[in-house]
């Protein structure tokens, strides 16, 4: 993938108001649980990666009598199963049905595939954000099309983290932690030095998804030292609180009308922020 193919495929993304992106990201988070087990039971593990076909994050593939992928679309929270290119198969949309309604459903569909589907349960081996889904109350439509809205950051985080990958860390694969829901990949170096790059839909620190290129371990500058930091392009700011490097909130891009522009503005920010990664951290090309 190459920046004018970000561009062309760019979807123009919009501001979620922080309340309604705080409970689609809970669902989401959720509702992801179902695939990242049917990963962890049936394919090659819980995390996931981005199959732009289904507009989904999905399992790898899974061998049974016709191969498969489990899937969920992010844009308006369906669990799928899909051919492994990701042409979908079967489709169940979540909103106002439970959490254990999903369980039966993907264990029958999963069975008429060839797979063993009554090892799906859907439990987590870790904590998740507390939401009334988890208390068997159904899923619901997140107010002011948030669920829509994220599947445009998802899509768009898909396509500029393909292209980092692919230009500046070696095929670094970009896959989607169901533990912590970041997306994105890490690039390792001599020493336990490393890079990471991705997209997280918010967090608890800030309210609105976001891109970031993060330093392990941090450099050890002064006061002085962070002031001198050259300005991240694309409206890029340094993060130094929890973890040390680069972000571009959303708002920061959303302001541009054109899809281009958006674009632009994230390409930009990798540019500069990985750059000046390398540059901190004393190495070279991956």
């Amino acid at each position: 993938m190459n920046s004018n193919e970000v561009q062309q495929g760019w979807v123009r993304a919009e501001d979620i108001a922080p309340a309604a992106l705080v409970d689609a990201r809970s669902q989401l988070h959720h509702a992801l649980q179902l695939v990242a087990d049917a990963g962890r039971k049936l394919a090659n593990g819980a995390d996931t990666e981005y199959v732009a076909e289904a507009r989904a994050l999905a399992t790898g593939v899974v061998r049974g009598a016709r191969p498969f992928r489990v899937g969920l679309s992010v844009g308006d929270l369906a669990l799928l199963l899909t051919e492994p290119t990701g042409k979908l198969l079967k489709s169940l949309p979540l909103p106002g049905r439970t959490f254990a309604q999903a369980v039966r459903w993907l264990r029958a569909e999963v069975e008429g595939l060839g797979a063993d589907g009554q090892k799906l349960t859907g439990d987590a081996p870790y904590d998740l954000p507390d939401h009334k889904v988890a208390a068997g109350s159904p899923f619901s439509e997140p107010a002011g099309g948030a669920l829509r809205k994220l599947g445009a950051y998802w899509a768009n985080a898909w396509r500029v983290l393909t292209f980092v990958s692919e230009q500046s860390a070696e095929g670094a694969p970009v896959r989607c932690s169901s533990e912590s829901l970041e997306y994105g990949a890490s690039v390792p170096f001599d020493d336990g030095k490393q890079i990471d790059f991705g997209f997280r839909p918010g967090d608890d620190e800030h309210e609105e998804p976001y891109f970031y290129v993060a330093l392990s371990p941090p450099p050890r500058l002064d006061e002085d030292e962070l002031e001198e930091l050259e300005e991240l392009e694309g409206g890029g700011e340094w993060y130094t609180e929890l973890w040390f490097g680069g972000l571009l909130p959303g708002s920061a891009y959303t302001i541009y009308e054109t899809e281009s522009t958006q674009a632009a503005s994230a390409t930009s920010f990798f540019d500069s922020a990985l750059e000046q990664a390398r540059s901190l951290l004393g190495v070279g090309e991956a």
